[in-house]
């Protein structure tokens, strides 16, 4: 749950790129981090991956990716065809959330700017 900057990276490849990444040998690939977990005390490995940009309006709003597949095998085109698909959606979901986000804001800020108007209100005398 670390931002990543655009551009450094796999993740940030794919942000600048807009384009899927399907990745087999990620011990070899020169982009992928080696990632220490400080709870179990071991290095995480990625084998495998396949990430997605999340694009809505031509913007990219994020990365989705999976790594390692439980089988222990790769992750194949199909797998990724059906990812992208999600991606999609995914990407939809996050921009409607962000609105959601902006008008409930907007929403609180009017409140308080009404309320700061009811209390100027009272406080001020009436005009004669």
């Amino acid at each position: 749950n670390q931002p990543i900057p655009v551009g450094k990276g796999i993740i940030g490849e794919i942000v600048n790129k807009k384009e899927p990444v399907l990745l087999t040998s990620g011990h070899t690939d020169n982009r992928i981090p080696h990632l220490k977990s400080y709870q179990l005390n071991e290095v995480f490995e990625i084998e495998t991956m396949m990430a997605v940009p999340l694009i809505y309006n031509d913007e990219s709003v994020g990365v989705m990716a999976v790594v390692n597949k439980k089988s222990g095998s790769s992750f194949t085109q199909n797998d990724l065809t059906l990812f992208n698909s999600l991606a999609g959606q995914a990407a939809y979901a996050i921009h409607n959330a962000s609105v959601y986000l902006s008008l409930a804001e907007k929403e609180r800020f009017d409140n308080e700017l009404r309320t700061a108007r009811d209390i100027q209100t009272v406080l001020l005398p009436a005009h004669p």
